[in-house]
């Protein structure tokens, strides 16, 4: 048997094949909040309700689009079927002729939809894949990938925040000379402009090689500065980061903004916008 893994950007499907064929499957969330030992108890426990055995796995396969889950998921597999975990990325050989300006940044899911089609319909194939984002592509009649188009899915297309503000790229700089240290603050202040419920807005802070800094939160969850505060940032400000510096240090950092899953969306545009803001001082002496 294998065991195979698609890690969306909503949801987590692991299916396992026995001579070619499906033989059982399921669905949760991706979760970012989820340890190893969570997604192996999940695992698992999907294989009990199947009556599967863990010893008559061969081994396992995962397309992942969340690079910061990729490890852990592919932890949780081979802790549970002691078998190693292949991870469709660069590298590894599908057969796939991929005909397109930068093949690197073809998505696994992308590759894994080629080949499975090429495998059960052949080519020339119009392939669609629909989730999250719409995904509309073309194997032509050599069988090679030769590009495609992505839209907004229908649920994201309804709830998206609109324009390239989604994704907010800054860099943090402290420059700190002799046994000084700096505590700082990063926060976020909402906009006089917003017509959104902080309820109804989730963000997630990394740095930019997407290591977690902040899990997704709803704004309205996020603590907020209160007077006197080490950084001295003004109060009723929401924290998305503190911390001290001890030494000259360049951080960089990118905030993702989304709509809360829960949230109700109206029939008319709707607008949310949050400014970010860096405090830091010494301590007094």
């Amino acid at each position: 048997m294998i065991l195979v893994l698609d890690l969306g950007n909503t949801n987590l499907c692991i299916g396992v094949y026995q001579n070619e064929a499906l033989i059982c499957s399921c669905r949760t969330d991706s979760d970012l909040n989820r340890s190893s030992d969570m997604y192996a108890n999940l695992i698992t426990n999907f294989f009990s309700r199947h009556h599967l055995n863990t010893s008559n796995f061969e081994g396992a396969i995962l397309s992942s689009v969340i690079p910061s889950l990729t490890d852990v998921i592919t932890l949780a597999v081979e802790n549970v079927i002691n078998q190693k975990c292949l991870v469709i990325s660069q590298g590894i050989k599908t057969g796939l002729s991929i005909r397109i300006d930068n093949p690197s940044e073809l998505g696994a899911d992308l590759v894994a939809d080629a080949v499975g089609t090429l495998k059960k319909y052949g080519y020339p194939s119009i392939i669609c894949d629909l989730g999250t984002a719409n995904k509309l592509f073309v194997l032509d009649k050599n069988a090679n990938y030769i590009g495609g188009i992505i839209s907004p899915g229908i649920k994201t297309a309804g709830k998206a925040l609109t324009g390239n503000n989604n994704t907010f790229d800054f860099t943090v700089a402290a420059t700190v000379s002799g046994s000084t240290t700096i505590n700082y603050a990063i926060t976020a202040v909402k906009g006089d402009e917003c017509t959104v419920a902080d309820s109804g807005v989730k963000v997630y802070l990394t740095n930019q090689k997407d290591a977690q800094i902040l899990a997704p939160t709803k704004v309205s969850a996020l603590t907020t500065t209160t007077s006197g505060n080490a950084a001295g940032a003004p109060a009723g400000q929401y924290v998305l980061k503190t911390g001290t510096y001890s030494a000259t240090k360049t951080e960089d950092y990118r905030l993702r903004m989304w709509v809360a899953d829960d949230y109700t969306a109206p029939s008319t545009q709707q607008k949310y916008v949050l400014k970010v803001n860096v405090y830091g001082q010494a301590p007094a002496k």
